[in-house]
């Protein structure tokens, strides 16, 4: 049952929330987002989950999910799957006392049999006594034995050879300590250097890939507003980065300004350049473009707002004579408003 409630926490946070939102949620449970382990949207709430689960902020987290998202709360039955997992952690911490007292009982034991042991252990030879007084110590002399007695060996008691049981910390010289990194070794600058097979006659702001990038941002206003249908983005989209592209227009969106998909069409979009398209590498059939773009989203009906700045890094492959977006990376800089 507790696997159960983490699962559906982390897909409702996958499904349900933007990127936006997700980080603004961890703003409100003094979580830096940005410092959890997972990549993506999906590891992020992965992680989130987790993370709120071993701090004993889960109850935390599902309350303000609730308020973010009551009709999703309700559908999935949280509320009875975070009492079951309450209960379920209430006994795990009780089942595990009795072990622990065990355990416990057992190490005590253990102690005061090793007291024992050490007790009948000979007494140490004085630390002042020299090599040659032992070396000269008298010869053992056997004495008499009769027919049915094993002859016994008398003799000075000697040093015991049975080590101190209290361990004696040899220090480490620092150097063994530190791992040393072999210095890079030094590259000859001499080589003949390789040029990739760009497109040497296109200047970077004219390469084609520049120009995917700014047409699919005009599409895009025309998708989300139900201008163009989402047929239509497979001309710049492919593979993944479609799914993603049309997911968020059709779902995430509108859950987050809190409008029907059938009003799309009253939906305010625009967006601006913080710093325009530019090529980061190119070869004859590849290319990598980095933008800043600020987006911003309004639902004029209540006036629910999304907007973000993000840096966007688009990678393109050329397909027949055309440009096409196979993957993109996102990251937020700054929530200039959130959805609310």
């Amino acid at each position: 049952m507790s696997d159960s409630l983490l699962t559906k926490l982390r897909s409702i946070l996958l499904t349900e929330f933007t990127e936006t939102e997700l980080i603004a949620l961890c703003r409100d449970l003094n979580i830096n987002y940005h410092s959890l382990p997972g990549v993506g949207q999906f590891g992020k709430s992965r992680e989130l989950v987790a993370v709120a689960a071993q701090r004993g902020m889960l109850r935390a987290l599902c309350s303000r999910m609730r308020e973010l998202r009551p009709d999703v709360w309700e559908a999935q039955a949280i509320a009875s799957a975070l009492m079951a997992w309450e209960l379920a952690q209430q006994q795990r911490g009780r089942s595990s006392r009795p072990r622990l007292l065990l355990v416990s009982f057992a190490m005590a034991a253990l102690a005061v049999a090793g007291i024992g042991v050490v007790s009948q252990f000979p007494a140490r030879a004085p630390s002042n006594l020299s090599l040659s007084s032992q070396q000269d110590w008298p010869t053992p002399v056997p004495t008499a034995a009769s027919d049915n007695t094993v002859a016994i060996t008398t003799m000075n008691p000697i040093p015991s050879l049975v080590p101190s049981l209290t361990p004696t910390a040899t220090p480490v010289p620092l150097e063994l300590m530190i791992t040393v990194q072999p210095s890079p070794t030094s590259v000859s600058t001499n080589l003949p250097s390789q040029t990739p097979s760009a497109l040497p006659t296109i200047a970077a702001d004219e390469h084609p890939a520049i120009r995917t990038v700014l047409e699919i941002n005009e599409q895009l206003v025309g998708f989300f507003k139900g201008q163009v249908p989402e047929g239509e983005l497979r001309r710049y989209w492919a593979g993944a980065a479609w799914e993603r592209v049309v997911n968020f227009g059709n779902v995430k969106l509108f859950r987050a300004v809190r409008m029907n998909r059938s009003q799309r069409a009253a939906l305010e979009v625009s967006y601006r350049y913080i710093q325009p398209p530019r090529l980061l590498s190119s070869t004859q059939d590849a290319a990598t473009v980095f933008a800043q773009e600020a987006w911003q989203y309004r639902n004029p009906l209540n006036d629910h707002q999304l907007c973000d700045v993000r840096e966007y890094t688009y990678e393109l492959v050329k397909e027949n004579d055309r440009w096409v977006i196979r993957a993109f990376r996102s990251e937020v800089l700054e929530e200039p408003c959130l959805a609310r």
